[in-house]
């Protein structure tokens, strides 16, 4: 079973795809439990759509596990 937020996150990108906030706050959930396929789709939508810039933002120890994920050589 999901955790509650994760599931929140997924009905709210669902009724409104291009919700931002929606996107923001998916980004921050997964990158907290380090799960990269959806961060990445996250961050995609938010670099493409909202004016968000992550790639100099990964130098944190922090972010050295979704650097190595396939998912992240967009901001490697």
């Amino acid at each position: 079973m999901r955790p509650r937020r994760e599931t929140v996150l997924r009905e709210a990108l669902e009724l409104e795809p291009n919700c931002v906030f929606a996107h923001a706050k998916d980004s921050t959930c997964c990158s907290l439990q380090k799960i990269s396929q959806p961060c990445a789709t996250a961050w995609f939508f938010l670099e493409d759509n909202a004016g968000y810039r992550f790639k100099d933002a990964l130098g944190d120890p922090l972010w050295d596990e979704f650097k190595k994920a396939p998912e992240s050589a967009r901001w490697r």
